[in-house]
């Protein structure tokens, strides 16, 4: 029996795990000590990830609760002073392949995804090829993540950090209306097509039925950073998933997170306190009032959050036409 042979039964209510189990799963050794938390990771070098590899796995592209790795699902002969051609697939596995709650984090992200494209499907969604022996089949997008394109990119223009703003809630404004809770809102989770239009990954959070009540849960949430402070961390909403998306609106129009002096891990509990204490960053940045509302829990539906962010793109549109008039733009021959 494969670690994946667990029956579709035991998929239809995930029973959240004491919370001592929950931290468990976490290790912390694997969090590396930062010189500097404010200085973010060197993208100048190869990064060397390490790990099991399964069959099929060319090499891992990024390692935290479970790994990824470009993947061929069907072998690849590699010829003698010929490249291999590119890959379009990764594949989502566990470290440990008899880790019986990863493994089922795994198998509710399938599960979510396909429930999603069923009734879908969505064009800033993660897009799942189902499980194999091994993992999870995801499509791979070569721009990678949000959080390191803006570190690689940092002159990107304002219109566009507006559009990813408005993609970002679209996707969450969808899963919301198919009671799925993302729970890991995070520029880290944000990835960028070819043509760098969002999609949203890593599902491993929460379907809901139409009464409210758990159906599945992945058992992934936010980092402090992210985290809407509350009395039950494990406890998630949409609302949390709203306060997560105006932390990760800010380091989409800032270029950088929250609160950069401080670690998300290390300080956590400072990072909480500031959160609860409404101490928010004071720096000049655009939709810092819809970010602030974001963070303290004032709209009722992200599709409230939609409506401000296109209020502002109208404003910031108006705003470039005028400048053009001003300058003679449209007069020019």
């Amino acid at each position: 029996m494969t670690p994946w042979s667990l029956s579709p039964e035991s998929l239809q209510v995930i029973h959240v795990p004491p919370i001592r189990e929950y931290l468990q799963r976490l290790d912390m050794r694997s969090i590396p000590e930062l010189a500097s938390s404010s200085s973010p990771p060197s993208l100048t070098g190869p990064l060397q990830l390490t790990g099991r590899l399964p069959l099929g796995v060319r090499e891992i592209i990024s390692s935290g609760g479970c790994i990824v790795g470009l993947y061929d699902q069907t072998p690849v002969v590699r010829e003698p002073n010929k490249p291999l051609p590119p890959c379009t697939k990764v594949l989502k596995y566990t470290r440990d392949e008899n880790d019986r709650n990863w493994l089922i984090s795994i198998k509710v992200e399938a599960r979510i995804l396909d429930i999603l494209d069923k009734l879908g499907p969505h064009p800033s969604i993660m897009k799942s090829e189902g499980l194999t022996e091994d993992g999870l089949v995801l499509k791979y997008y070569p721009n990678g993540n949000m959080g390191d394109y803006l570190i690689r990119y940092p002159e990107v223009s304002l219109e566009i950090r507006l559009d990813w703003c408005q993609q970002l809630v679209a996707a969450v404004s969808f899963i919301h209306s198919k009671n799925v809770i993302h729970c890991t809102i995070d520029v880290s989770n944000i990835l960028l097509d070819i043509n760098l239009n969002i999609i949203l990954a890593d599902f491993q959070g929460i379907l809901k039925n139409s009464a409210g009540e758990y159906m599945l849960d992945g058992l992934s949430r936010e980092g402090s950073k992210s985290s809407m402070p509350r009395p039950f961390p494990y406890h998630a909403e949409k609302i949390t998933d709203i306060f997560a998306v105006g932390s990760a609106m800010y380091h989409i129009i800032t270029g950088g997170e929250v609160f950069p002096e401080l670690d998300s891990v290390r300080h956590a509990v400072e990072v909480q306190y500031r959160f609860r204490n409404t101490q928010f960053p004071r720096d000049d940045y655009v939709c810092s009032h819809i970010i602030e509302k974001c963070w303290r829990g004032l709209y009722s539906s992200i599709d409230e959050v939609s409506e401000d962010i296109f209020t502002m793109q109208s404003a910031s549109w108006a705003g470039d036409v005028a400048q053009k008039l001003e300058d003679g733009f449209f007069f020019q021959v």
